[in-house]
């Protein structure tokens, strides 16, 4: 065999070690799905520059050796990419599992996704945000923190069910609102919660009678979040309806995805497919392609153009929306969405309407299936954090251009209290808690400057907030 194919032979097999054994394991070569055409193809590349350097004519030699450079610099930068990167990257770009088994389901017939029980990992926040590196274990019942254990007598129970502001990887488990709240109750009392990424009332509502009656609760709390009313595929209850399987009674019972592409695609994906999905899981092409989304929006939600939007007349805004948000990716979808949620309820359009609607109904029957467990349901929606002034603002500068604009209070928190006043179903009003707290302290960072979740502070007054509309709702008699 040539030379030149023994060294790129042995310069895969030592690239590939060193990104197991020193690197963080998911560089550019564990990224790559690894099947016999992106093999074939990065060897053969590998050894026509290796041959075109040897080359007697200068010119090719000169232009393989420049080709080789370029992409030993690449790799470099894919290397270094966590360390020098200032875009947003999606919150498993963070996670770091501690066993080798990422911690999330997916595609879950049971629950459409999870945690995996037993498991454990780091979650790394960004530099602005503190840097800290998290660690986080799920205990056998697939939830974060201890152990629950079994109900004493006498013990009353409050159980937290909602999404990420309730999963809180941005803060140590006994930072977060469940433990927080817990240590203001009296004795008898305790506190359960458990939370997901992007799960909405359907989801929480499913696992609540799958799991969380299992913790024998006397009062259940939903978190809700402007995520949950968004458009798009999988994300939201109008996502996740198409996969729902309900019981006679009406209630949740499973999820089937033997209609959804993802759930088949691996035996319907060529080696050129798999190839490609690796390379847009690079680093490097992800940031490139977060900068042209972001410089999208920046360039057609400018900040002179917000308070023209959110009073916009219906059918006006309608093609606004349906002319900019045209990209249809995660970002554009939710600028777009949380602008239309932002305006008042007045102003909605059909589709807007169509979808709170469709989640309030699902909080409705939740309502229902707890009443009839004469158990209370307490409904709460977590207000934005561009709501208040001087939080997040790093995350609204890098992804939207938006310095100091605060949006007022939205037409979806109007609709959501309007709601729960009309199915008597008590109400926490946070977006009320949370513009005291920054009026009392402005200076204090209710959200992570650039992660939208709440920071310990943010948490501590979640709880505060709670505890103190159980005592009035006499709740503790």
């Amino acid at each position: 065999m040539n030379r030149a194919l023994w060294a790129v032979l042995l310069l895969c097999a030592l690239t590939y070690s060193f990104d197991m054994l020193w690197g963080d394991g998911d560089g550019i070569i564990a990224r790559l799905d690894i099947n016999p055409l992106t093999v074939a193809l990065v060897s053969f590349t590998l050894w026509l520059l290796l041959r075109g350097i040897q080359s007697n004519h200068n010119s090719l030699s000169n232009i393989s050796l420049a080709a080789f450079s370029v992409l030993a610099m690449l790799f470099v930068l894919e290397k270094l990419m966590p360390y020098i990167a200032t875009y947003q990257e999606g919150v498993h770009n963070f996670i770091q599992p501690i066993d080798g088994v990422f911690p999330y389901t997916s595609l879950d017939s049971v629950y459409f996704k999870n945690y995996v029980p037993n498991s454990r990992f780091y979650f790394e926040m960004r530099p602005v945000d503190g840097g800290k590196k998290l660690l986080h274990q799920i205990n056998s019942q697939g939830m974060r923190g201890p152990e629950v254990p079994q109900k004493a007598a006498g013990e009353q129970r409050i159980l937290l069910v909602g999404d990420s502001y309730i999963q809180a990887l941005q803060v140590d488990y006994d930072s977060s609102l469940g433990p927080t709240l817990d240590r203001m109750l009296p004795d008898s009392f305790s506190v359960v919660q458990h939370g997901f990424p992007s799960w909405s009332p359907l989801l929480e509502w499913n696992w609540t009678l799958r799991k969380g009656l299992a913790f024998d609760p006397e009062l259940v709390v939903l978190f809700l979040y402007t995520n949950d009313f968004f458009s798009g595929d999988a994300v939201g209850d109008s996502g996740y309806l198409p996969y729902t399987q309900f019981a006679q009674d009406g209630s949740p019972e499973g999820f089937d995805f033997s209609n959804l592409d993802l759930a088949t695609a691996p035996k319907k994906r060529n080696p050129w497919t798999l190839m490609i999905q690796g390379f847009r899981r690079l680093r490097l092409v992800r940031m490139i392609s977060f900068f042209f989304r972001q410089q999208q929006a920046k360039s057609t939600l400018r900040e002179d153009q917000l308070d023209p939007y959110l009073k916009m007349p219906t059918q006006d805004w309608d093609e606004v929306y349906e002319a900019e948000n045209t990209t249809k990716d995660f970002l554009t979808i939710a600028m777009w969405d949380f602008m239309d949620m932002m305006r008042d309820s007045s102003l909605w359009r059909p589709q807007l309407r169509q979808r709170v609607n469709l989640t309030l109904q699902h909080v409705k029957r939740f309502h229902n299936a707890m009443r009839e467990r004469n158990i209370p349901l307490v409904v709460s929606l977590i207000p934005y954090p561009w709501q208040f002034a001087h939080e997040n603002t790093v995350r609204k500068q890098e992804i939207a251009g938006w310095s100091e604009y605060v949006f007022p209070s939205g037409g979806l928190q109007e609709v959501v209290a309007a709601f729960c006043d009309k199915e008597d179903i008590p109400y926490l009003d946070l977006y009320k808690t949370t513009a005291q707290a920054k009026q009392r302290a402005p200076d204090k960072l209710i959200y992570c400057p650039s992660d939208p979740h709440w920071t310990a502070e943010g948490h501590r007054m979640a709880a505060e907030a709670l505890l103190e509309f159980l005592q009035e709702e006499s709740f503790f008699d």
